[in-house]
């Protein structure tokens, strides 16, 4: 019974740690824009900035999480 405190503290501290990691915001690399979630007032700017002219190839990548 003595060693069960040692394995419960080790547990929380992971199960914490986990959680610290996961919900703390993350940042993009340095130069790169940060992540924009896509809803109605965004869509608008998307596509302003989607059709506006640029020399360079432009890709518009959607990923689904189904």
């Amino acid at each position: 019974m003595r060693h069960t405190w040692p394995i419960g503290l080790a547990l929380a501290l992971a199960v914490g740690s986990g959680v610290f990691y996961l919900t703390r915001p993350g940042r993009p690399p340095a130069g790169q824009p940060p992540l924009v979630e896509i809803a109605g007032p965004t869509l608008t700017a998307l596509q302003g900035e989607f059709n506006r002219p640029s020399s360079g190839l432009r890709i518009l990548l959607l990923l689904s999480p189904t």
